[in-house]
């Protein structure tokens, strides 16, 4: 079995954040707020029943978007907000580093 790791960092200022993965909701949580010192807001381990997932994120206020992962390739998933309020996603090999 895959596992991701789901690291949220820039943009959050008390933001309700849903995650979902292949339509199962494994991250829910008011108030959402990055930590400017290391670009860090949380995170979530979520096991796969596959290699391959559809991640969905949606903030309030905000939006939504989705991504496809193969967490056989990229096991870790960095989500952040831009200052429109636009979602977006890095995948990586790597852990996520925190200064």
């Amino acid at each position: 079995m895959a596992s991701l790791h789901i690291a949220l960092q820039e943009g959050f200022r008390g933001h309700l954040v849903v995650i979902t993965v292949d339509g199962r909701e494994v991250y829910r949580k008011s108030f959402v707020t990055t930590n400017l010192a290391i670009s860090r807001a949380d995170a979530v381990d979520v096991d796969l029943g596959s290699e391959k997932a559809r991640v969905e994120v949606a903030t309030t206020p905000g939006g939504k978007a989705a991504l496809d992962v193969n967490a056989t390739e990229s096991p870790y998933l960095s989500v952040s907000l831009e200052g429109d309020g636009k979602i977006t996603f890095q995948k990586s090999k790597e852990p996520v580093r925190y200064m």
